[in-house]
């Protein structure tokens, strides 16, 4: 594979050609920071010899695909409760012999739970969630089903590999990791999408977020910005993250089903724990 090294020349050689850009109102297209935080993925995926990506709120299956596109060769595991994305997941996943899909959410309890399936003006679904939109002006229909939630320890328990995952469920990340308390040892790295602004109502704020994650161990490797209010503020991070330490007996509880710490905010109290 070939690679740009940056070196010292390098810098000197493209450093003037930037400021001048930039000095002359020049603007790098809406896609090339994505590349860069691709990168980051593609390397962290790679330094932690990453074997099996964990893709929660699959969807149609697009982020499964990038990671096939930035390199990735091993396992994935999908989960997307929504019937008619789920029918597209499966039948792209279909030639992919290392692609597994599953039709359930993944939440802190094993239930039956009511989902929102929501249409954009552009037809697509990726605004769906457990909780209730705050703001419907890109809303065009919105409908009530009910889905099968699982817990991602029960579903994985088995699984040995080296584990990675990624989260993207509009507003109710924190939830999936609050049932993946008896695997929490074994993700090497995390992938979530984290809100500034609330776009669902009762989802966490970004900085209790990372709080949280920072409590199950994972220490920020990158902030991808994922989408800006009109005004140009920040509306939604990527955060991607490692393990830096192993989680204790005690913080584990035994049973994978830690103690509420007085100390600890709300929701987020109790790290790895099913209410």
């Amino acid at each position: 594979m070939l690679r740009f090294k940056v070196t010292a020349m390098n810098l000197r050689f493209l450093a003037p050609i930037g400021f001048w850009a930039v000095r002359h109102g020049f603007s790098l297209p809406g896609q090339a920071q994505r590349f860069i935080d691709n990168t980051h993925l593609r390397d962290l995926l790679n330094g932690l010899q990453i074997d099996c990506v964990i893709d929660v709120g699959a969807n149609k299956g697009q982020h499964a695909q990038k990671l096939r596109r930035i390199g990735y060769k091993g396992r994935i595991v999908s989960f997307e409760p929504m019937p008619a994305d789920f029918e597209v997941l499966r039948r792209v996943a279909a030639s992919d012999p290392l692609w597994e899909v599953h039709d359930v959410a993944l939440g802190r309890r094993s239930e039956t739970k009511a989902f929102n399936v929501i249409t954009d003006r552009s037809g697509g679904t990726s605004y769906s969630s457990f909780l209730s939109p705050t703001v419907n002006d890109e809303i065009r229909d919105m409908e009530t089903i009910n889905v099968a939630v699982r817990r991602l320890d029960d579903v994985l328990a088995n699984e040995t590999g080296r584990l990675f995952l990624k989260v993207d469920t509009q507003g109710f990340d924190v939830e999936v990791l609050r049932g993946a308390g008896g695997i929490m040892n074994r993700l090497l790295g995390l992938q979530s999408e984290i809100s500034v602004n609330e776009i669902y109502e009762g989802s966490v704020h970004y900085t209790e977020a990372l709080d949280y994650y920072e409590r199950l161990g994972f220490s920020l490797v990158n902030l991808a910005v994922v989408n800006r209010t009109r005004s140009n503020t920040i509306l939604e991070y990527d955060c991607l993250m490692i393990r830096s330490r192993q989680l204790t007996t005690a913080e584990l509880g035994g049973d994978t089903k830690p103690a509420v710490t007085a100390s600890a905010p709300h929701m987020l109290a109790n790290p790895t724990a099913a209410a």
